[in-house]
């Protein structure tokens, strides 16, 4: 083999190999590139939980998080505050609502937290602040007022579900 046909075979190998680096290199992001929080976001959003088994899910737990996931052992999974304390919502709340004050409200304490930060998998546009007719914000998923419940006394607690299907435990896959 002459010298020109080996110099264009080792021209197009390492051309190759510089073209599966681009890719790979834009494939595969490490974490601190600019870039990497709009991945994230992106991912977050993109993952559909109503066809995913959350309950051999490994989601990743974010203690800072004032709203995040909690795979429960028997009610699988649902929306839990900063103190891992159920997240509840009210059949009779309207859209960005609460039909719930006085005794109601000191039993439900409608959740609010300043800056509301969410952990992972739950879409940054599904949690939102609306201003009670006293005046106090509380915040909503999906416009789903959410409350917390007197009762619940440990992270994890479900006392707060009611019968009369009023009062329901907040879902992540609510609509």
């Amino acid at each position: 083999m002459n010298t020109k046909k080996i110099a264009i075979i080792v021209g197009v190998v390492i051309a190759l190999l510089l073209a599966g680096y681009v890719i790979y290199s834009a494939v595969t992001k490490q974490p601190g590139s600019e870039n990497q929080g709009e991945q994230n976001a992106e991912i977050d959003t993109q993952i559909d939980l109503e066809s995913v088994d959350l309950t051999t899910v490994n989601i990743p737990v974010q203690p800072d998080a004032d709203v995040r996931i909690f795979i429960h052992g028997d009610f699988g999974p649902m929306l839990v505050n900063k103190s891992g304390m159920t997240l509840y919502f009210n059949s009779e709340d309207g859209n960005m609502e609460s039909n719930c004050s006085g005794e109601c409200a000191a039993e439900y304490v409608p959740f609010s937290s300043e800056g509301l930060t969410i952990g992972s998998y739950i879409s940054k546009t599904a949690l939102a602040v609306f201003t009670r007719s006293d005046g106090s914000p509380q915040a909503s998923f999906n416009g789903k007022p959410l409350y917390t419940f007197s009762g619940d006394v440990s992270a994890g607690d479900v006392n707060g579900v009611t019968e009369d299907g009023i009062w329901f435990i907040a879902r992540p896959q609510q609509q």
